[in-house]
């Protein structure tokens, strides 16, 4: 039954599952651009180290 409906696809090699695995966001957008992203995430301004105090005051 699930054969005639197609949802029973030969799992070996079958173009259909191999096609599933990559996620298309990911393929859709140049790597170029993924890696700009990339570093534009970890390039966040690093947080002030404020100016120390003596302890006393």
């Amino acid at each position: 039954m699930r054969e005639k409906l197609g949802l029973l696809k030969p799992a070996r090699g079958s173009p259909r599952r191999r096609r599933k695995r990559s996620s298309g966001q990911k393929r859709s957008r140049p790597k170029s651009a993924a890696r700009k992203s990339v570093a534009a995430k970890s390039a966040k301004p690093a947080k002030k180290a404020k100016p120390a105090k003596p302890k006393g005051a």
